[in-house]
């Protein structure tokens, strides 16, 4: 049995794939929010047909001998992780290095996928195939038959890849936000503020002892907005539909990060936090 935490695009899409691969598999949503226990969800992407799949849905994590995969929003990840440590979470938040500083077992934890997907209409929209990145020895055979592409890596490309994925979290998700467009209208549109927001991140991920440069830090995101150009990004669905956003745990974590290591303030992710909070 895998539990999937946090019932938005993501985990509704990777919940979904699971149950039509025959897994069994419960929607652990936030309490309150249960649809008579359980939930239909809708599929629909470019490559494969629509499908549709009947949820199990519960408001807590629970029972033995299960997996967990995370999926919450930022914000609520620590909690959601506290509650099902015991099952060893797979954890594919965003923000996932600001949950470093924070919660104490997430680096044996931490996962992070390229996969994109956005709500319209109550269809889960998969507009971006990626790969679902593991720590070893955490494949289990449902995520192969689901199609989500695992690839188990080590722990030193795992921490580059979190870094990676910041690069393109702290720009495609407020630029696409604050242009109203898709993540493959942004470079077109302000190349120039994702390159300063790259040259930021290489300089605080090597105070941390991760060599990137600022260059492989903007190719990781073209590679992003490649696979998932016709996504609308999380942070665009949230500030369309006046939710909280994950901002205080990209931009915001890179700018108290930097303060904390003796850096100048990083502008370019300044000015996207304050943009985003004003917005």
């Amino acid at each position: 049995m895998i539990e999937v935490v946090g019932g938005g695009a993501l985990g509704s899409m990777i919940a979904a794939r699971l149950r039509r691969a025959g897994a069994g598999v419960v929607l652990v949503v936030r309490s309150g929010n249960e649809e008579q226990r359980r939930r239909r969800v809708r599929v629909r992407s470019r490559d494969e047909e629509d499908f549709e799949v009947d949820l199990p849905v519960a408001a807590r994590s629970g029972g033995t001998g299960r997996r967990a995969i995370v999926c919450t929003k930022a914000f609520d990840a620590a909690e959601a992780i506290a509650a099902c440590v015991d099952k060893r979470p797979l954890v594919l938040s965003n923000g996932i290095l600001a949950l470093r500083d924070t919660t104490a077992p997430f680096m044996a934890a931490a996962a992070t996928t390229t996969h994109g997907c956005y709500v319209e209409d109550g269809t889960i929209v998969h507009a971006g195939f990626g790969t679902l990145w593991l720590p070893r020895n955490t494949l289990a055979p449902e995520l192969l038959a689901a199609g989500l592409r695992p690839v188990e890596i080590d722990h030193r490309e795992m921490t580059e890849r979190l870094w990676l994925k910041l690069a393109a979290n702290a720009t495609l998700n407020p630029l696409t936000a604050l242009l109203g467009c898709r993540n493959g209208d942004v470079l077109p549109r302000a190349e120039a503020e994702v390159r300063m927001v790259c040259d930021e991140l290489a300089t605080l991920a090597n105070t941390y002892g991760v060599s990137l440069s600022a260059d492989t830090l903007f190719a990781a995101v073209e590679d992003c907005v490649r696979d998932n150009a016709a996504n609308f990004s999380s942070m665009y669905q949230d500030v369309k539909h006046g939710r909280r956003t994950e901002i205080d745990a990209l931009n915001g974590w890179v700018v108290d990060a930097s303060r904390r290591r003796g850096l100048e303030t990083p502008v370019a992710c300044a000015d996207l936090l304050q943009a985003i909070k004003n917005l």
